[in-house]
């Protein structure tokens, strides 16, 4: 199978020994050991206040049960408010973001939050928007990757995990207001689909104009990735890079706030609500972690009718993420 080298065992794993944190933390089983056997034991319920414990390190189980008085969009989802505040909100009684009071300490982009659910009305700041638009060069490119990652690498030039860009949606757009066109391309397990994918992409993405994503981080990591492993598209591959913008940023500084982003800035939720025509709802591969499990699928079956639903799955996720940018682009 081509892109699939022998695997170096030894290079996966890490062997130490823990004999002596084993040692120290003794006693504190035996404590734990105590304290779970109480629990079991008893039929009281734990007299424990809501916090910050509950999701750290992981989301606890009855987070259902503890939570069931508070909203399922409250004060805990206002934009990067620390918990101090959270709970000292709470404490107060105040569990909608629309009873936060007015001299309450909040930064602008929090304060933002809060206005819009007091008021219903949407914040839009028309010169940074207009500074942003001024960017943009037509052609404009809208690109979106979906990966998948595995603990033993299936390709040469892997780590364990690393997330493996399986498909891309292009949407091209030759000048304001016209209809876009779309490219496309979706691996074919067990084949190493980088080579053709990042071949594909670097013809397509012609020589200017420029290229949108939605958090850049994530598709320039990957790029920077794909030119170090095949250089021949290194030189192509850094004039991409110099010719992405980011269209998460006049989200993330709200410059353009609605309430029915509920304080995020992902396009998940930006996109229904300046473009309610649009929605994951309806379809069956909705999130990013649906498409890597639906990748991932098409390496085990075997049946070419449920192999094609699957495909044909993945198309329409990663499509509506290019189209939106497209269509949230059209309402600025």
């Amino acid at each position: 199978m081509s892109g699939k080298g022998d695997i170096d065992i030894r290079a996966l794993f890490s062997i130490t020994t823990v004999h002596k944190e084993v040692i120290t933390r003794q006693q504190e089983v035996v404590r734990n050991i105590e304290e779970f056997g109480k629990v079991l034991n008893s039929t009281a319920i734990p007299d424990i206040q809501i916090g910050e414990h509950c999701s750290d390190p992981y989301n606890c189980d009855f987070r259902g049960y503890c939570w069931k008085t508070v909203p399922a969009y409250s004060i805990f989802n206002i934009s990067n408010l620390g918990w101090k505040k959270k709970m000292e909100l709470y404490h107060r009684g105040i569990l909608e973001i629309k009873d936060v009071p007015d001299d309450f300490p909040l930064s602008d982009k929090q304060r933002f939050q809060v206005i819009a659910e007091k008021t219903g009305k949407g914040i839009i700041d028309k010169k940074a928007i207009q500074f942003f638009m001024e960017q943009l060069q037509y052609p404009l490119f809208y690109l979106d990757f979906e990966t998948h990652g595995s603990p033993v690498p299936l390709y040469d030039n892997a780590r364990p995990y690393e997330q493996i860009p399986f498909q891309y949606s292009l949407h091209i757009q030759r000048a304001k207001g016209a209809e876009p066109e779309h490219r496309e391309f979706l691996g074919t397990p067990p084949e190493d689909p980088r080579p053709e994918l990042i071949r594909q992409l670097v013809s397509e993405l012609e020589n200017e104009g420029s290229i949108i994503v939605y958090n850049q981080s994530f598709e320039v990591n990957k790029l920077k990735k794909m030119a170090g492993i095949y250089p021949q598209f290194a030189p192509a591959i850094d004039k991409i890079i110099n010719r992405i913008v980011d269209l998460i940023v006049p989200f993330r500084s709200k410059s353009i706030y609605l309430p029915a982003m509920k304080g995020s800035y992902s396009i998940k939720e930006v996109l229904p609500a300046l473009v309610p025509k649009l929605s994951y709802k309806e379809l069956n591969i909705n999130e990013g972690g649906m498409a890597s499990r639906g990748y991932d699928q098409l390496f085990e079956i075997t049946d070419t009718e449920e192999t094609e639903k699957i495909r044909k799955d993945l198309l329409a996720y990663c499509r509506l993420d290019t189209l939106g940018m497209v269509e949230i682009i059209g309402e600025f």
